[in-house]
């Protein structure tokens, strides 16, 4: 049977917010995306989703050709960077993904959503199901500029400390991380750039994003003091089929 391997969205700070670069690997992306941190590049990369498959080589090659013949969203030939929003990468990624019954799709869960005005269809896919967070760990998030400090409580909450520092540029994902910043507004200090009270997320990637000012996969940027992600410690319940809305292209 052949090995899994992944297929990776990862974008960086330095460069533009509709950049991203896709690519494969056969060890975990958390390894080579520290690989790609270099002298050619400011600051490291940031791991917006992957896909782990056994096809994962195919995946990625129907990705690329894509991207490149139809969409014309390559920036140059024979590299990995695109010109597209990660949030369009990865409806991108999914789709194709999905033609796997046994891939594992790893992305920030508020891709559920559509965006504002663009048609959408419904379409089931093989999700590892619910799951839970069983730990005491404190997780810390940063980027340079924010400072985010969380916990689990009850399994499924997830909830910023007191003190966390805020980025206030928002680059991706603009509308839903204003409309978050206004309604936690009170629990934020006047500039609105320190949570002076905790704050609750249904979801680690709702208060990865709230923090960062830009969407990201709560799993794999929520660490522990000893660089441990998230995605360690959940436990996931049976997989089940679950409908997902996603953009037609």
């Amino acid at each position: 049977m052949q090995e899994k391997g992944y297929v990776y969205i990862l974008t960086n700070p330095s460069f533009r917010e509709d950049w991203v670069k896709i690519g494969k690997s056969s060890r975990p992306v958390d390894v080579r995306s520290k690989e790609l941190d270099n002298t050619a590049v400011p600051l490291p990369f940031e791991i917006y989703a992957t896909v782990k498959s056994s096809k994962y080589s195919y995946i990625e090659s129907s990705l690329h050709k894509i991207l490149t013949d139809l969409a014309d969203k390559r920036i140059r030939k024979n590299r990995e960077f695109f010109n597209m929003k990660p949030e369009e990468a990865f409806r991108y990624l999914k789709l194709i993904a999905e033609m796997d019954e046994n891939a594992e799709i790893n992305a920030p869960e508020d891709e559920s959503s559509s965006s504002e005005g663009n048609p959408v269809h419904s379409k089931s896919y093989t999700h590892l199901g619910n799951y839970t967070v069983e730990t005491d760990e404190i997780f810390y998030l940063t980027n340079g500029v924010a400072e985010g400090k969380m916990r689990v409580q009850n399994g499924c909450e997830y909830v910023v400390l007191e003190g966390s520092i805020l980025d206030p540029k928002i680059t991706s994902n603009e509308s839903s991380i204003r409309k978050s910043r206004k309604e936690h507004a009170d629990s934020l200090s006047e500039d609105g750039t320190v949570v002076i009270r905790d704050i609750t997320f249904n979801t680690p990637s709702g208060a990865a994003n709230f923090i960062r000012g830009g969407a990201c996969n709560g799993k794999t940027y929520w660490r522990t003091a000893s660089d441990r992600p998230l995605s360690d410690f959940i436990s996931y319940s049976k997989t089940t089929r679950i409908t997902d809305i996603v953009e037609c292209f």
